[in-house]
């Protein structure tokens, strides 16, 4: 029974890890140096801002704290062509 119990457990915690690192792996493209791309990957970057609770730090005159602002930039600028991040 307490070995039933204990695989269930087990099981249930080895699928949630394997269903989180999944759904880390399945964020969104890159914004095209040509930024082709731009409103696709700008409503991507705002849905994942938004389940990062960090949407605020991409508004104008906002007033979110600099630790949220900067792990907004350092998310967003992960997702930019490396053209894009020079200069």
């Amino acid at each position: 029974m307490y070995f039933t119990y204990l695989f269930k457990v087990s099981f249930n915690f080895l699928l949630s890890m394997i269903i989180m690192s999944n759904v880390a792996k399945l964020e969104f493209v890159v914004l095209d140096i040509t930024r082709k791309n731009y409103l696709s990957w700008i409503f991507d970057a705002k849905i994942n801002l938004l389940a990062k609770v960090l949407e605020n730090t991409i508004m104008q005159g906002n007033k979110e704290f600099n630790q949220d602002k900067v792990k907004a930039i350092v998310f967003l600028r992960h997702y930019f062509h490396e053209g894009l991040k020079e200069g």
